[in-house]
């Protein structure tokens, strides 16, 4: 199967990490399948081709192939900032990632719904100094940080003291007094920011850590656990764990055993990844659209209390790739498989009314009405050709070999139009019954069976 790797403004290879695109190529021809890495510049959309890159032979060279069947899409953008060329694109292939809200929308969202809010830490738009306010004096310690942020950028520490408020952005520290504090959050108001309680969660040490679970769909579409670790941040002063940040990753049991002890950690481990699962599934049925993959990020504070800190859709990257990668293949393929399935099924329909078609010519030219019958053939032509094309898409042939199928009913309607040609009626009324319908009926079989074996779709 031809699986694209697509982004949309610019070549995949400027916004994925090349380590992450050599291991889904790597992946994918260990499993017979073959990537295609591509950006907008390559697309002819009229002919429904693509000109990327594959890798053969150990390099990558440039190569024009019909559409891929799935497109695994690095760092999309929002739906409203998708190109023309990616919305035509998602009309006749699937894509696999789609966004979901950005943090407070995120959190706005969760709690509507009523479910896991006992995890949600306590959130809020940042729409003036009251809120803020409001916050420190609820919480003495507080987060500040843009609601379209990742990988820990922007987020800013507030503790309130006798006279002062203290800041630690990074690594640095300031210190400002009530109208330094307040000419400081003006500035947060005019742009997208949230507030929210600060939650402790330190080691032994003091090193800021937290849990990343990485939840994917499986090649049946199921939400699977592929993998979990602890981040833990390389300094004490710093207000996150991201890895981003110079965070390092841990061992998620061992980190568990270190912080909480044997006896709590098993218990620990069972339910964080269980509660990630859940949540994702959750999350899913929130969205009209699907959702391949979520990093769902826990935390345990140090009074042993679970918090949901953050769910983001991209949360692979290079040190996981290998255990990330086989459910994103199979769940690239599973969308693919079920694209194909819905387009055979539509094909199955067509066909059933070009053998209704193919019976009334059948009708006309045993009541020696020539005229009628040609009149009537360009439409079953026409509908033969979208069958023929929708056939030709798949990258790969189906498990029955229904090319076969097709080539034969080529053929039979240039033995019709040559029939026709010569005004010989014995002949195209032969045609019909002998080449036509025995192999519409035969390439329909053959879909039926496919269907049947993919039931499961």
């Amino acid at each position: 199967m031809l699986i694209g790797i697509y982004h949309g403004k610019k070549s995949p290879f400027d916004v994925q990490r090349y380590e992450i695109l050599y291991t889904l190529t790597a992946r994918a021809k260990m499993e017979g399948d073959e990537i295609i890495i591509f950006d907008n510049s390559g697309v002819d959309l009229e002919n429904e081709t693509i000109c990327g890159h594959v890798r053969k032979d150990g390099i990558w060279i440039k190569e024009k192939t019909l559409f891929p069947e799935v497109i695994i899409n690095v760092s999309p953008p929002s739906a409203k900032d998708r190109t023309e060329i990616e919305k035509s694109l998602r009309k006749k292939i699937p894509f696999t990632k789609n966004l979901i809200h950005d943090k407070l929308g995120f959190y706005v969202l969760m709690n509507k719904t009523g479910k896991y809010t006992k995890y949600l830490i306590p959130t809020k738009k940042v729409d003036s100094i009251k809120t803020i306010e409001e916050f420190i004096n609820n919480y003495q310690t507080v987060i500040i940080k843009p609601s379209k942020g990742r990988q820990g950028k922007g987020v800013i520490y507030i503790e309130k003291k006798k006279d002062h408020y203290l800041l630690i952005k990074d690594q640095g520290k300031k210190h400002l007094h009530k109208k330094e504090f307040i000419k400081f959050a003006n500035k947060l108001i005019a742009k997208k920011y949230l507030v929210q309680k600060y939650v402790y969660c330190r080691t032994e040490e003091g090193f800021p850590f937290d849990f990343r679970i990485v939840t994917q769909r499986d090649g049946k579409g199921n939400w699977v656990l592929a993998t979990s670790y602890a981040r833990i941040g390389k300094d004490r002063s710093l207000v996150t764990a991201n890895i981003s940040r110079g965070g390092m990753v841990a061992n998620f049991k061992h980190t568990l055993i270190k912080e909480l002890g044997l006896k709590k950690a098993d218990k620990y481990e069972e339910y964080i990844q269980q509660l990630a699962l859940n949540i994702s599934k959750h999350v899913n049925k929130l969205y009209k659209h699907e959702i391949d993959e979520l990093g769902v990020d826990i935390a345990v504070d140090n009074n042993e209390n679970i918090w949901l800190f953050e769910v983001n859709t991209g949360p692979s990257n290079s040190t996981i790739q290998w255990e990330t990668t086989p459910n994103k293949l199979a769940y690239a393929k599973y969308l693919a498989y079920l694209n194909r399935i819905n387009k055979l099924k539509k094909v199955d329909k067509i066909i059933s009314n070009i053998v209704k078609g193919l019976v009334q010519i059948e009708d006309d030219l045993e009541n020696g009405n020539l005229e009628k019958a040609v009149n009537l053939t360009p439409s079953l032509l026409k509908g033969f050709s979208s069958i023929d094309r929708t056939i030709m898409s798949f990258t790969t042939e189906p498990n029955t070999n229904i090319y076969d199928s097709t080539n034969k009913i080529r053929e039979g309607f240039s033995n019709l139009v040559y029939a026709y040609e010569n005004s010989n009626l014995a002949n195209a009324k032969e045609t019909v019954d002998y080449q036509l319908v025995p192999n519409f009926q035969e390439l329909s079989s053959k879909i039926q069976e496919i269907l049947r074996e993919n039931e499961h779709c």
